[in-house]
């Protein structure tokens, strides 16, 4: 079976001769897909690892800050007056420093979305008749 090229029809050498031109174009093509299909994924990998590390970084320090404003509150003097001073003091003062401590308490909360619920408990031993 020994064909030659010039014994073929026309329509066969136009055949043969396209895909003796496409076969080399398409695997190429198809090799720079896949290559680039694998850095594509790779590059998606990396950003998402990125991002991952920069959200807990940054809620990390957020955290921080939080636990910050929690110790300034707990130290502050309108909230250590209150607790220590509160049957002693004038129902107006007291009244003042709670305020000054709601004011505080929304502060912080409007501080950071993470914060859900805030709040202070004291133990106040009021004088009937103060």
């Amino acid at each position: 079976m020994n064909i030659h090229f010039y014994k073929l029809r026309i329509f066969h050498k136009v055949i043969l001769i396209f895909l003796i031109v496409i076969i080399p174009v398409y695997s190429i093509a198809l090799y720079i897909n896949l290559l680039s299909m694998d850095i594509i994924k790779r590059e998606t990998s990396n950003t998402m690892v990125t991002k991952v590390h920069l959200f807990t970084k940054s809620f990390g320090e957020e955290i921080g800050r939080i636990k910050l404003q929690q110790w300034q509150l707990l130290n502050k003097q309108d909230l250590l007056k209150l607790s220590v001073y509160s049957k002693t003091m004038e129902f107006y003062d007291t009244i003042q420093l709670i305020d000054n401590i709601k004011e505080s308490l929304i502060t912080i909360s409007n501080s950071s979305n993470y914060i859900v619920e805030k709040g202070v408990s004291l133990l106040l031993f009021f004088l009937q008749g103060k």
